[in-house]
């Protein structure tokens, strides 16, 4: 009992002492590899695949072997030449799935969904823009119209000129004459001439009700 409490006792670290540690000796450790003859002879077979693995790959027209990355064995089904413009581009030697494709082809309608949509909003903001300047001009049109209404028809004005040129120049043939032609005969003195002229046939058939 007493050595175990000695033991014990010599075995305790005194608080706020540290122990000076002692570094490890430097020990040279040195592995000894013993190859035997089998290992010697798989590193033999290895080197041996390792070769014709080479020349598999520098020939592969031997064994049937075709480079599907090659420009030379690149067919028409290849992703890369049926979408050119996709993700796959690029990827070379990858084969993708029906889910793949289906993805891509999806992706490639809703990019000219897009695009569609994007031309006809811009074609709607063109129609609005031209139907307002259509608007515009109708409304001018119709104001135009209503200045023009308050004037005499062609019609009118070629009768109304025949009239004042028979009363002030009845030695003129104005036979089969249009309206410019006559326009181009009548003056303003003809107009006021004849104007006058009816002023007074007016007050002469007024005086002749009024002596009635």
């Amino acid at each position: 009992m007493s050595e175990r409490q000695f033991d014990h006792k010599g075995n305790r670290i005194p608080s706020g002492r540290q122990l000076q540690r002692t570094p490890p000796r430097h020990v040279d450790v040195v592995r000894h590899l013993s190859f035997c003859a089998e290992d010697n002879e798989d590193e033999v077979e290895t080197q041996q695949n390792i070769e014709a693995g080479s020349r598999e790959e520098s020939n592969p027209d031997e064994k049937g072997v075709f480079d599907f990355n090659s420009p030379e064995t690149r067919t028409e089904e290849s992703p890369e030449l049926l979408y050119p413009d996709s993700m796959l581009r690029g990827m070379k030697g990858y084969q993708p799935l029906p889910g793949d494709l289906e993805f891509i082809r999806k992706m490639k309608e809703e990019k000219l969904i897009g695009k569609l949509q994007g031309n006809l909003e811009e074609a709607q903001r063109a129609l609005k823009k031209e139907m307002a300047a259509l608007k515009q001009a109708c409304a001018t049109r119709d104001v135009a119209h209503a200045e023009l209404n308050k004037f005499p028809s062609c019609e009118e004005l070629a009768e109304w000129v025949t009239v004042v040129l028979q009363m002030t120049s009845p030695t003129l043939d104005l036979t089969d004459l249009d309206a410019k032609s006559l326009l181009a005969l009548v003056t303003e003195n003809n107009v006021l001439r004849a104007t006058d002229e009816k002023r007074v046939e007016l007050a002469c058939l007024e005086k002749m009700v009024e002596d009635k």
